[in-house]
């Protein structure tokens, strides 16, 4: 416990417990200071110590922005925990800490913030991120997070996006056969936004009948307070204003609007209590090379959009030519109604009670034995088929911003499996030395392989004929170690195809824990997973000690540092031995000792293998 406190401490050394970073330009002057420069903004908290501290800096993240649309992400800073042996396999616990930076932020989804809801919504998204996080493995199948110290929030300014294009030759080629559906404009300033509101909120009724005069009188009272600008809306400034005012930015402005018309204290209250929504129609247009923008009141909306819209939620919407229009209008209006108007989620439960046994309803073949009074006949999948690659890097050394740097890529060089089916073991291994398309090749023979596994697992009589009647339905595994963020990641790209196609998928785009394939011809499904889903953090020694049957802890040295895409064909192709620093690892920093080298020479003195034969053997250990 006092590692890990003093941990914590060391994490937090160098942070204040609240700041604000924002973006510079490349002339080294904060962007903050133009308002119409300014990128993003980096928010720290460098005390997190719950999931209502997580809450409340989000919140005020949100507040910062002043009701403006923005786009958000973020990233933890964590501390984990690590597995370390000793010579005596005494496993030790050690900790350790990532700070937040802004180059990981990508690990999670960004969000357009606009509401309120939206700012909700994201809340619910942060705490499905930690849950995830809690099963998330690092580089090291040795670590894992255990707790949140701190956070980092970015908020990213949006492209300004200008309506106030009054142009009258637009206007009229929008309202040309739309007379009906929207209102026209005046085209007299580039205010076409606020008057679009001020038309919207004042409908000519039997009673009164707004002139354009008097909406326009309107539309300026709403820009004063929508600015907050200084004078009053019939000021000579607010006329010198409007001559050179070009338009309204809606992602910054719309929510304001819509806060300063829900406002009861606002200028803006609506005295038509029962209209709740208004519509608006933005139009964008190229003219003269440039993409102009126009707002329009809506007078019918289903005029305009040729579809009819519940009159309580003003939401869903109705095609009025489908022939099951007045069942499903009508049925919609009366619940909505009786609802308010509002969403409201029911639990629907069943006629007759069923108790909750997945492990029964979700297994045909137990589910039948059971019905049957025969579940000591049911079985494990007892036949599978194991998997791993070697890769070879492909030099890249390439920068990414100031403090991210690629020093190479890894291509797939050899696959290797082992099929344990009722006629014993078997073993098949590709390269490159078999084409470029190899895996391919150790695809189709891996169904070919699975398609005798199936039949092996299914239930046989005495007569060595499949029992027809008891269901199986179950995938053929194909297991991997530590294969959910690299191996399969390397054969994903494969498996989409025309003879085969995922069918399921769980996991994360960085880390698949279960990965389905059908295939179409042999109707056959297999199931490629990672032991260590389902296994606390070990190494593959520990494993195959563990669950191995023959244990051998003999594991095959490889060379990886002696290849590269370059050289590939060559290396493989040599007779002579490699020498000890090809197997020496700068990542690692582990060099080879000389015991195991000499190990080595004799094995390829006396099987007088090549660099393709020894990865091919090597391949086949790690497999077995």
């Amino acid at each position: 416990m006092e590692q890990f406190v003093a941990t914590v401490y060391n994490a937090r050394q160098g942070f204040d417990r609240e700041r604000t970073i924002e973006q510079t330009e490349e002339n080294g002057y904060p962007l903050g200071r133009q308002q119409s420069c300014q990128l993003s903004e980096l928010h720290y908290n460098n005390v997190i110590q719950s999931l209502l501290d997580i809450e409340e800096f989000v919140d005020k993240v949100y507040e910062e922005q002043h009701h403006q649309a923005f786009k958000i992400q973020f990233n933890f800073g964590v501390i984990y925990e690590e597995y370390k042996s000793d010579q005596n396999d005494q496993v030790q616990v050690d900790y350790g800490y990532i700070l937040p930076r802004d180059t990981r932020i990508q690990e999670h989804a960004p969000k357009v913030i606009q509401f309120e809801e939206d700012i909700e919504e994201y809340k619910q998204y942060i705490k499905s991120a930690i849950i995830n996080m809690q099963s998330y493995i690092i580089d090291s199948t040795k670590q894992r997070f255990i707790a949140i110290y701190s956070m980092l929030i970015k908020t990213f300014n949006l492209q300004p996006q200008i309506v106030g294009a009054s142009m009258k030759e637009l206007i009229d080629i929008h309202c040309n056969g739309r007379k009906n559906a929207i209102y026209k404009n005046t085209g007299n300033n580039n205010n076409c936004y606020m008057e679009a509101v001020a038309k919207a909120l004042h409908p000519d009724i039997k009673e009164k009948r707004y002139k354009s005069e008097s909406i326009i009188s309107i539309s300026r009272e709403y820009l004063v307070q929508v600015l907050e600008l200084p004078f009053d809306s019939k000021s000579r400034k607010m006329t010198d204003l409007l001559k050179t005012f070009e338009g309204l930015d809606i992602t910054k402005y719309a929510n304001i609007v819509s806060q300063k018309m829900q406002s009861k204290n606002g200028a803006m209250l609506i005295k038509m209590k029962l209209q709740k929504t208004i519509d608006i129609l933005v139009v964008e247009s190229e003219w003269e090379g440039n993409k102009i923008s126009h707002a329009f009141a809506i007078a019918n909306k289903q005029a305009l959009t040729e579809l009819k819209f519940c009159p309580h939620c003003n939401s869903k919407a109705f095609d009025l030519k489908d022939k099951n229009y007045s069942r499903d209008y009508e049925k919609h209006i009366i619940k909505c109604e009786n609802n308010e108007g509002k969403i409201v989620k029911k639990i629907k439960l069943d006629y007759i009670q069923k108790p909750f046994v997945p492990h029964i309803m979700q297994n045909k073949t137990y589910q039948y034995l059971l019905a049957n009074g025969r579940q000591h006949e049911f079985k494990p999948t007892q036949y599978f088929i194991t998997y791993d690659l070697e890769t070879v890097p492909k030099i890249v050394n390439k920068k990414f911003g100031k403090s991210s740097y690629q020093m190479y890529e890894l291509f797939p060089l050899s696959v290797a499996s082992t099929i344990r089916n009722k006629y014993g073991i078997k073993k098949i291994f590709f390269s490159q030395q078999d084409g470029d398309d190899f895996i391919i090749q150790w695809l189709n023979q891996l169904f070919k392989e699975a398609d005798q596994v199936n039949a092996d697992n299914q239930y046989i009589k005495d007569a060595c004929t499949i029992y027809e009647t008891i269901p199986y339905s179950m995938e053929v595994p194909i297991v991997g170690f530590n294969s959910s963020r690299f191996d399969i990641s390397l054969i994903i790209s494969y498996i989409q195809c025309k003879d085969w196609i995922i069918s399921n998928y769980i996991g994360s785009p960085s880390q698949a824990k279960q990965v389905i394939v059908h295939h179409k011809k042999l109707n056959l499904k297999v199931k490629f997973v990672d032991m260590l889903t389902y296994l606390q953090p070990m190494e593959l020694k520990q494993a195959a000690k563990d669950f191995g049957d023959g244990y051998d802890d003999k594991k095959g040295l490889f060379p990886y540092e002696a290849f590269n895409t370059d050289n590939v064909n060559e290396v493989l192709s040599k007779s002579e031995p490699f020498t000890m620093e090809d197997f020496n690892s700068s990542l690692k920093k582990t060099k080879i000792n000389q015991k195991d080298y000499q190990i080595y020479l004799e094995d390829a003195k006396r099987l007088k293998i090549d660099g393709t034969i020894y990865c091919s053997i090597t391949n086949k250990i790690r497999i077995q």
